[in-house]
C-alpha cells in the first residue's frame, strides 16, 4: 500500500479503531493483486526491448510517423491491443516506440492520436478498459 493510503488508514484507526477492519474488508484485494501483477509483468516486458522491436516491425513502412503515414493500420493495432491488454498497459508498451520520434510535434501528434483511439476503443467496447471489472460484475 502507498504511504498516503497507510497514513489515511492510520488516521482512521486513531479516530475509531473498530471501523478500520470494515474499511480493509471493503478493499477488493484480488483485483489489486491482479493489477499489481499486470504492471510488474508489463514493466519486465518493456525492459526486454521486445515491445519496441515489435512495433518497429509492425510499422516498418511508417516508422517515422505512423499517424500520418498509415493511420488506419495504426488505429487498428491500437484498438486491438487496447481491447486485449487494456489501455494503460498498451501505453506502457508503445511508449519506447514513440519516444524516439523526431520532431517533437510528430511524437505529440502520435500521442494525441493514440489517446483518442484508446478512448474510442475503451468507451465503445466493454472489454476495452478496466472499469468493467468493477461495474459489469
Amino acid at each position: 500500500l502507498s504511504p498516503v493510503c497507510l497514513g489515511s488508514l492510520r488516521r482512521a484507526a486513531s479516530i475509531n479503531a473498530e471501523y478500520m477492519g470494515r474499511y480493509l474488508m471493503q478493499v477488493d484485494w484480488p483485483l489489486l493483486v491482479m493489477f499489481t501483477g499486470l504492471f510488474i509483468m508489463i514493466s519486465c516486458l518493456v525492459q526486454t526491448g521486445f515491445p519496441e522491436d515489435f512495433f518497429d516491425w509492425m510499422f516498418q513502412e511508417c516508422v517515422d510517423d505512423p499517424m500520418s503515414d498509415c493511420p488506419v493500420m495504426f488505429a487498428i493495432v491500437i484498438i486491438a491491443f487496447s481491447n486485449i491488454i487494456s489501455n494503460v498497459p498498451l501505453i506502457l508498451l508503445i511508449k519506447p516506440f514513440l519516444q524516439g520520434m523526431e520532431p517533437e510535434e510528430t511524437a505529440r501528434g502520435n500521442w494525441f492520436y493514440i489517446s483518442w483511439v484508446c478512448t474510442i476503443a475503451g468507451n465503445f467496447i466493454l472489454l476495452g478498459f478496466g472499469s468493467p471489472n468493477f461495474t459489469s460484475a
